[in-house]
């Protein structure tokens, strides 16, 4: 969560601006830009919790700059060994980059990606308990010069139930490109 600069939620169809999937709505999440360091320079963080119920939290990253460009890698992981009322037992590993940087006078260039596994237990009601696994990964780049920009984005994962009545898998994947000018 403190890689998140701020998320945008917007109602309604807006394939105009995120391409045509984007039928009821979009949850658009933007990470924040890598820290200003001089050029050369690298720095990281390291950090650890734990709670009750078995529950580690650990994370870790790795900005650096050069020249011109700075970029960052995050690395997050979430255990929670035993189950409560309100939560089953989970695991769940993030992995995440962002890299910017200036092409030439006009041209500016940001890049993002990630993935991350979940496996956990899930409520079936009165069927009981069943092993819920997923994976899911994105890229997403985009490239302003001067009054144009350019949007592509790529995102596609799975999800498995198993141990249950209704075990099955579901795939997903999602392009999306877009090219836009401001006019002033």
């Amino acid at each position: 969560m403190r890689e998140i600069e701020r998320i945008e939620l917007v109602a309604g169809p807006a394939s105009a601006l995120y391409g045509g999937n984007a039928v009821t709505g979009v949850i658009n999440i933007i990470t924040a830009e890598p820290p200003r360091l001089r050029s050369g320079g690298a720095g990281g963080a390291v950090s650890s919790t734990h709670g009750t119920s078995g529950t580690q939290d650990v994370s870790a990253s790795i900005v650096g700059t050069q020249g011109i460009h700075r970029w960052r890698v995050g690395l997050e992981g979430r255990r929670l060994d035993r189950a409560t009322e309100s939560l089953q037992a989970t695991r769940a590993l993030r992995i995440h980059g962002t890299a910017t940087g200036r092409i030439g006078p006009q041209t500016t260039y940001r890049m993002d990606g990630g993935c991350s596994h979940q496996e956990g237990g899930v409520s079936l009601g009165l069927l009981g308990v069943g092993i819920e696994r997923g994976a899911r990964g994105f890229i997403q780049a985009s490239v302003e010069h001067g009054a144009w920009t350019s949007h592509t984005r790529l995102y596609g994962g799975s999800k498995e139930l198993v141990n249950a009545p209704s075990a099955g898998r579901t795939r997903f994947s999602s392009t999306d490109v877009s090219l836009q000018r401001q006019i002033i």
